[in-house]
């Protein structure tokens, strides 16, 4: 047999095997209609520009982690990290986008870096160095689409600019009026005190007194 007849003697081969194939797709896929998209549609999602991001710094030490002030906003949130304990703390979550999970600062260091975060969505943050998340250094951080989404869910106080408004779980308590030093304590709730959603912090004397 020739070169030529027996590479057509394999295509045919080939081919059988193709058309047997086919047989085993389930008859009611094959007979469906043709997907249409619906009127005034293009079938995929919009593509959406990534947002401005936003600030957040926060104070950790042993073992707590305290949301002094900023919003999280769609895209790259620049994490301030001021570590005040006498051991290294990282401020980590494992959902963000891109290479960067966490921003880490040695005792007494203040350390930037930035996450990047999706809109409209919760996360875990937590402290990753070995025996600290079981201390209580974890907690929950909610991300905005946008500034006006921020602002509808009380995110800011009134009047305040992205910057230098409270975030999500503000430090000071739910009255802007009241100084922090002047702020009843919260209740203690087991190994850590909940300080708004995304803080926590160490239980003072006061707390456990209380």
């Amino acid at each position: 047999m020739s070169r030529r007849s027996l590479s057509s003697a394999v295509a045919l081969v080939g081919t059988a095997v193709l058309l047997a194939g086919c047989q085993s797709v389930d008859q009611d896929a094959i007979q469906a209609e043709a997907f249409a998209c619906p009127e005034g549609s293009e079938c995929y999602d919009e593509v959406k520009p990534i947002g401005p991001g936003g600030k957040l710094v926060v104070t950790t030490g042993e073992f707590f982690f305290d949301i002094q002030e900023g919003v999280a906003i769609d895209g790259p949130v620049t994490i301030e990290l001021i570590n005040e304990g006498d051991a290294l703390h990282n401020f980590r979550i494992d959902a963000a986008a891109g290479d960067d999970k966490k921003v880490e600062a040695n005792a007494g260091e203040t350390v930037e870096g930035s996450l990047e975060l999706f809109g409209g969505t919760e996360y875990t943050y937590y402290c990753d160095v070995p025996g600290h998340r079981g201390q209580g250094m974890e907690g929950f951080l909610t991300v905005y689409l946008d500034e006006q989404a921020a602002r509808e869910e009380g995110a800011f106080e009134e009047g305040a600019g992205e910057e230098d408004g409270p975030g999500a779980g503000d430090a000071e308590g739910e009255n802007p009026d009241v100084p922090a030093e002047d702020a009843e304590p919260e209740p203690a709730q087991g190994d850590e005190t909940e300080v708004g959603p995304g803080n926590t912090r160490a239980p003072t004397e006061d707390d456990t007194e209380a």
